[in-house]
């Protein structure tokens, strides 16, 4: 029982309960007094800190809310862990809204908040520029999504939708005399109920509507989720990590669902042929050996996670990991793009296990811990951009031990 345990989605969760309830409602339900110097700040709101941590405790799997004396909410306690988490926090004593750093979704190097960002004289969210524009923010809705009860079936529904949403020639809604195809991919991955009994159950204000004429995402989420691969890919993760832990091949229910590029960080999946599987046919982007070949001999063929070489009776071995995917996901094959890593951190970079944070330490998405620095070369540089656009992807863990 530990409130380091908390993450960035039990938050959100645990603030749209403190929004329903009340302030003072929430706090004496849960035994908490009013914060007398700590404040999260988000959407220019505040809340108490510490109370909002002790309830989103609650959240995790197994877990109930924490009491007050289970922990401390101070400036080096529950405060660093929301400001890790990515959170403001005011501190009443000195009127400074902070945003430690964080392995928080960015996009271009531009829109990067510095390791320490102050904000004098009011408490007002930093935002990014890619959440301001956008018609529904990331957070709110991935909190939305986690919020759906524990079952296959509806996961693989949303799932479904996400892929759908990237369509251009489909409508937002879908009819209800068109739900044949999730009602395949239902059978075929072990869900018994049927589609229009399972949509009909995700109804939930500002995530999923149910209407006369057909069901599907509300107008918000589905315009970012066409328009936006990133959040379409964060989307996919949340549902993956929280919903589906107990599906053997989560790889063969992506490529059924047309998913197959957002499945890993370098938008691609291999998978052996079963009997009974249905062919897909795509584009292959062609990748540039030249590239490859140059960033391992940069390094050595040693891994710039963990410094390890791994060698074979022919020589050394390493591979080249995009960091942003190419295909679906508008990676360029060059060498800014490209990393020197060993089988096992590629593969953990590669699904969203491991992540570069701002500062160049290589970090553990499930809990944070630092696995060392990312090595470099003078002759290699790595696109900040790059490792930012994969961050982004990662800010949905596994789910809990």
């Amino acid at each position: 029982m530990a409130y380091t345990d908390v993450r960035r989605q039990d938050v959100f969760r645990a603030l749209a309960l403190y929004d329903e309830l009340g302030g003072e409602a929430f706090r004496r339900r849960f035994g908490y007094g009013e914060a007398r110097r700590f404040l999260l700040v988000h959407d220019g709101r505040e809340y108490d800190s510490k109370a909002v941590v002790g309830v989103a405790h609650g959240f995790l799997d197994g877990r109930g809310p924490l009491v007050p004396g289970d922990f401390s909410g101070g400036a080096a306690h529950a405060v660093r862990h929301l400001r890790d988490l990515g959170f403001e926090v005011r501190d009443r004593a000195v009127s400074v809204v902070e945003v430690r750093d964080r392995p928080a979704p960015v996009v271009e190097a531009r829109d990067r908040a510095a390791p320490v960002v102050e904000v004098r004289d009011r408490p007002a969210p930093v935002a990014e520029a890619r959440d301001r524009a956008a018609p529904v923010a990331a957070e709110a809705f991935l909190a939305g999504l986690l919020a759906v009860h524990r079952d296959r079936a509806a996961a693989i529904a949303l799932l479904w939708a996400v892929g759908r949403a990237a369509e251009e020639d489909r409508p937002r809604l879908h009819p209800w005399s068109a739900l044949d195809g999730l009602g395949r991919v239902l059978a075929e991955h072990g869900a018994a109920a049927g589609p229009e009994r399972v949509c009909r159950g995700l109804e939930q204000p500002d995530l999923w509507v149910v209407e006369p004429g057909g069901t599907g995402f509300a107008a918000p989420p589905h315009d970012r989720l066409r328009h936006d691969v990133a959040f379409r890919t964060q989307a996919v993760n949340a549902l993956r990590s929280r919903l589906l832990d107990d599906v053997e091949d989560q790889r063969d229910l992506l490529v059924d669902l047309g998913l197959d590029e957002l499945a890993t960080a370098s938008g691609s999946v291999r998978t052996a042929s079963r009997p009974g599987r249905r062919e897909r046919t795509g584009s292959v982007v062609a990748r540039e050996r030249s590239v490859a070949a140059a960033v391992k001999r940069w390094h050595d063929h040693r891994c710039q996670f963990c410094g390890t070489r791994m060698s074979t009776a022919f020589g050394y071995c390493s591979q080249a990991a995009h960091i942003r995917g190419l295909g679906r996901h508008g990676g360029p094959d060059e060498p800014a793009n490209v990393l020197c890593l060993c089988a096992n951190c590629h593969v953990e970079f590669d699904n969203f296990a491991l992540y570069v944070d701002e500062d160049g330490v290589v970090r553990r998405v499930r809990d944070r811990s630092s696995v060392g620095e990312l090595r470099r070369h003078p002759e290699h540089a790595v696109d900040e951009r790059h490792l930012a656009y994969h961050r982004e992807l990662c800010v949905i863990g596994p789910p809990p031990a």
